[in-house]
């Protein structure tokens, strides 16, 4: 029994490392099915791991398994944040660029794997982790910041519906450019933000005063951005 135990442990492990790797090498551009697709294989091995541990209680299977979830969380943590920044840097080239040479991104990789990124971060707060380890404060940190990181996408929301308007072609024959000049610099100044701050690593690390820096100053950027397509709709 203990044979066939530790054959089956060993071969799920194998196939974790194995997804992880190929996890590692996702590309923004990758498709929101592609992306969640992997990582929900990535989520029944976990979850098959943890009920075989908790038949038979291993301590170097468990370290393994905590060390594993860790990483995994880090890798889809950054995935979440490098897809928003790239959707940014989208949002925030220049108002009349055709953007072909933009990376393009697809923004419902977040809404996909996002209820997926809870569940592991669950199964490290609920059943691997001892809640008075750095590990678990760092989850706990992490779950913050995911909940700070949604009302950074609402802002980020907001901002891409007044930036449509601003390329819209009724702007094409402005004489007084200065408002969309000065739309741009607004634009500018929330992409810095997202560089100056390594935005694609705060939730990765459980930066909770990151995250809720950027928050603040997207949402004042984005105020900013509507008082001025306010004015130009009222011209």
């Amino acid at each position: 029994m203990l044979l066939i135990y530790k054959n089956t442990t060993t071969r799920i492990r194998l196939w974790l490392e194995l997804s992880l790797y190929e996890l590692k090498f996702v590309k923004v551009e990758d498709s929101a099915k592609l992306t969640a697709d992997r990582i929900t294989r990535i989520h029944a091995i976990f979850q098959t791991l943890t009920l075989l541990l908790a038949e038979k209680e291993s301590i170097s299977t468990k370290e393994w398994l905590q060390k594993a979830l860790f990483y995994t969380i880090e890798l889809f943590a950054r995935i979440l944040g490098t897809n928003l920044k790239e959707c940014v840097a989208e949002l925030t080239a220049d108002l009349f660029d055709e953007s072909e040479n933009l990376l393009k991104v697809d923004p419902n990789v977040r809404s996909e794997i996002k209820p997926i990124f809870i569940k592991f971060i669950q199964i490290g707060l609920d059943d691997l982790y001892n809640p008075k380890s750095e590990e678990f404060g760092v989850l706990e940190n992490i779950k913050q910041c995911l909940k700070i990181f949604d009302y950074i996408e609402e802002e980020f929301e907001k901002m891409n519906k007044e930036v449509i308007y601003l390329r819209s072609p009724i702007h094409d024959m402005l004489i007084d450019r200065s408002p969309i000049n000065n739309a741009f610099e607004i634009l500018k100044n929330v992409w810095n933000m997202f560089q100056e701050t390594y935005f694609e690593s705060a939730l990765e690390s459980g930066s909770i005063e990151t995250m809720k820096s950027v928050c603040l100053q997207i949402s004042s950027e984005q105020e900013k951005l509507k008082a001025l397509t306010d004015d130009l709709k009222r011209d």
